[in-house]
């Protein structure tokens, strides 16, 4: 399997990436967190599973946990520490309009998205 463009595209290679699982509803996508040998820290990748291309949507030097994808497929949630809490985040599944939408002294557990997509649940 072989790395593609500049685009952060790549094909999957089981001994490149590590991966926790998060796929769609459509069955298409799937998010994962995955590491390279350029990179050996976890970034937020998305596979679309029809082509094996996978692109980094979240390139991050504080480990991100628990991706998590959107009933509708267009978010993906997911954990990074800040200064020392662990807060949900959210990017669009293109990488774009990266957001932090927890805060403060807690930390949040994984992000779990309700059926319709319009809510996203978290253990505090």
């Amino acid at each position: 399997m072989r790395k593609a463009t500049n685009k952060e595209e790549h094909r999957v290679n089981p001994k490149g990436y590590y991966a926790y699982h998060s796929p769609s509803c459509s069955g298409s996508t799937l998010a994962f967190l995955g590491t390279s040998s350029a990179r050996p820290n976890p970034d937020v990748f998305r596979l679309d599973l029809s082509s094996s291309a996978a692109q980094r949507l979240v390139a991050t030097d504080a480990s991100p946990q628990t991706p998590s994808i959107s009933p509708n497929g267009k978010t993906i949630a997911f954990i990074k520490r800040v200064d020392g809490w662990n807060h949900i985040f959210l990017v669009d599944a293109d990488g774009s309009n990266l957001r932090q939408v927890t805060s403060g002294e807690t930390n949040e557990g994984p992000p779990s998205w309700s059926p319709d997509g319009r809510h996203l649940e978290r253990i505090s």
